[in-house]
């Protein structure tokens, strides 16, 4: 097992996520990966309870995620 394989970051999508919650964690763990060396970069995704499941966030902004 690699490094890379030991630093997914699943962010789970439900009904009515507070939009600003999840751009948080994306934006702070992207930025992580920019100072990173590539084998210890996290891969980002995001899991919905339902495969390929579009998500309506708190404000609207409508969000897609895969299965988990």
């Amino acid at each position: 097992m690699n490094a890379a394989s030991n630093r997914r970051l699943a962010i789970l999508l439900y009904p009515r996520v507070r939009e600003l919650d999840v751009a948080a964690i994306v934006d702070v763990f992207a930025s992580a990966n920019q100072i990173l060396p590539e084998d210890r970069r996290y891969r980002i995704e995001f899991i919905s309870v339902e495969a390929q499941a579009e998500i309506s966030g708190m404000h609207g902004l409508r969000l897609q995620g895969g299965p988990h």
